[in-house]
């Protein structure tokens, strides 16, 4: 890699191992395939989707390191692909970005948090107590699994109409 290449890599004898010494902007002869290049033209239609929340800047980020591996004619051709595809983006108020923010720091830091729930098509609200797990985006809409601790369960929240209290 480092002769055929020219890329920056130097030998550490005390841990008998390769590394880079510099950061690599792109490899050189990774080809990419069309269907590749058109699942990076969905990426990059899907990021619009986060903008103003706390995936926008690192999903930027990870699509601006995929795009620096490709060559001229494959960017020419990622173009052209993101003129003929649109999607409707998904744009949450400012409350939505709050309660989102909320959770993803308690799945960091892997805290619980406590919350009115009311499921859908109740009239009524329970309070819930979780361990959240994982956020997730399913057909419009966010869902939040989590262990519930009064139940003893992995259970799945929407999180259209609830809000945290600590």
């Amino acid at each position: 890699m480092r002769d055929r290449w020219e890329l920056p890599i130097a030998y550490d004898e005390i841990k008998h191992g390769c590394y880079f010494v510099k950061p690599v902007e792109r490899f050189p002869g990774v080809p990419v395939t069309e269907k590749e290049l058109f699942a990076l033209c969905v990426t990059h239609k899907a990021i619009e989707q986060y903008q103003g929340t706390a995936l926008q800047q690192p999903l930027e980020l990870a699509f601006q390191k995929c795009m620096g591996q490709l060559d001229d004619q494959e960017r020419f051709t990622l173009q052209n692909l993101d003129d003929v595809l649109s999607f409707r983006p998904f744009t949450p108020d400012d409350a939505d970005l709050r309660l989102f923010q909320q959770i993803t720091d308690a799945i960091r830091e892997h805290r619980t948090i406590r919350f009115e729930y009311r499921k859908p098509g109740e009239k009524s609200a329970d309070a819930r107590q979780v361990n959240p797990y994982h956020l997730m985006q399913f057909t419009n809409r966010w869902y939040l699994l989590a262990h519930d601790r009064k139940r003893n369960a992995i259970r799945k929240f929407v999180l259209a109409g609830f809000g945290i209290s600590s």
